[in-house]
């Protein structure tokens, strides 16, 4: 039997660009249609506990737009007050430049009460969701094996890591602002491109060949949708649910690096995936976190976010060491500016600009780990380092000096 959220979004359709309720359109009344400046496309961005995201085309403006729809319930108040709230909340200029921010919201009456919200428009864009049913399609290569031999892998790696590294940077904005998202799920994660479509941009990024790895710049990334309520209890909740799904969205991005591994992504982590009575009442599969004195400690996801940034600059570092190599089967000796750039990136607090490889976007980001709590602890290092390719690297004078020495300390002389 299916629950009420598939029979609401079932109910919910597009048919020739009008969005149906049931086998009725949405609007003030019967014969007077609601978005008319609008054609919605036919497929949903994505959908949730509240509701359903359609992208649409205004049809004098020609752009694209998002339009949520919150699923009807019995009481129309509490809905009513959710869907106002949650359009405040998203209305916050001050994130203009990590969310898609709404500028419109409003309620129509037939064939029952449905309240709608209206988001920026976004030139070209695809989902999470979108971009994870392309990527085979683009990024052949990894299907079956990862070689960093080969420049349609060193592509993909390219693609993966500037994609983790914006969607990183945009959740650790929020987090420095106070804010926690609360349903970043696949469908509420906007690539952004420039300029033409999602196809074409990874066309461009598929096609280009890449020698060598080891510069980081963000792919721009916007959230849409983030959640309302900020009563501690549910706040508590949001912030489980974005520990999770930021575990699962990087997990994703970096998933050619574990073709055919017997390696998972969680053997890189110092945390566990725990199942608990309450993960159904928090709406993830498990929590992230640690035992404890017999309980379960779930771990913010600021420290999450921030520590997996760190993950990313260190391959990206770790790459392009590895690709710049002549010689496949020589061991990489880190010199003293590599031990320096290493250590800071896994451990250190205070990030300086001097590493080249990384953009200013990059080091931006870089600068906020030790506000939002990141001091890497989190990322299982040793097994990172044990890793194809990345065996090839001599880490241990990084990983003896973190033992060692005191965490701020950077002397390697």
């Amino acid at each position: 039997m299916k629950g009420n959220i598939d029979v609401q979004e079932e109910r919910l359709k597009v048919r020739n660009g009008i969005l149906y309720y049931g086998d009725k359109p949405v609007g003030e009344s019967e014969g007077k249609n609601g978005f008319l400046q609008y054609y919605f496309d036919e497929e949903p961005l994505g959908n949730g506990a509240n509701g359903v995201t359609f992208s649409v085309t205004h049809k004098i403006l020609g752009v694209k737009q998002v339009v949520k729809i919150y699923f009807p319930k019995e009481d129309e108040k509490s809905v009513s007050f959710k869907a106002r709230e949650e359009a405040r909340k998203n209305a916050n200029t001050a994130l203009a430049g990590v969310t898609a921010v709404i500028f419109d919201a409003g309620e129509y009456e037939y064939p029952c009460k449905l309240w709608y919200s209206i988001m920026e428009s976004v030139s070209s864009y695809c989902t999470v969701r979108q971009w994870r049913a392309k990527r085979e399609q683009y990024f052949p290569g990894n299907a079956k094996k990862f070689a960093v031999e080969s420049e349609m892998c060193r592509s993909s790696i390219h693609a993966s890591l500037n994609l983790a590294a914006g969607f990183l940077k945009t959740v650790i904005a929020l987090y420095e602002h106070n804010v926690i998202h609360g349903d970043l799920n696949p469908g509420n994660v906007l690539w952004i491109v420039d300029q033409g479509t999602i196809d074409q941009e990874l066309r461009r990024l598929s096609a280009y060949s890449y020698s060598v790895l080891g510069e980081l710049e963000p792919f721009c990334v916007k959230l849409i949708d983030m959640g309302s309520s900020k009563a501690s209890e549910v706040e508590t909740a949001g912030a489980i649910r974005d520990s999770w799904k930021i575990y699962e969205h990087v997990k994703s991005f970096l998933s050619p690096i574990f073709t055919q591994r017997k390696q998972t992504f969680a053997d890189w982590c110092r945390f566990e995936m725990i199942e608990t009575d309450e993960c159904r009442a928090f709406g993830v599969e498990k929590i992230i976190g640690v035992r404890k004195d017999g309980k379960v400690h779930w771990i913010r996801p600021q420290e999450i976010a921030g520590d997996f940034f760190r993950l990313i600059g260190v391959l990206t570092l770790a790459f392009g060491m590895i690709t710049n190599e002549e010689e496949e089967d020589a061991p990489i000796v880190l010199e003293t500016m590599d031990k320096n750039d290493f250590y800071v990136l896994m451990y250190g607090r205070n990030i300086k600009d001097g590493i080249e490889a990384f953009s200013f976007d990059s080091m931006s980001v870089l600068q906020k780990l030790n506000k939002i709590s990141s001091g890497g602890n989190w990322i299982n290092w040793e097994n990172v380092w044990s890793a194809y390719p990345f065996n090839r690297i001599d880490i241990s004078p990084v990983l003896n000096a973190q033992k060692s020495e005191d965490e701020n300390s950077c002397d390697w002389v």
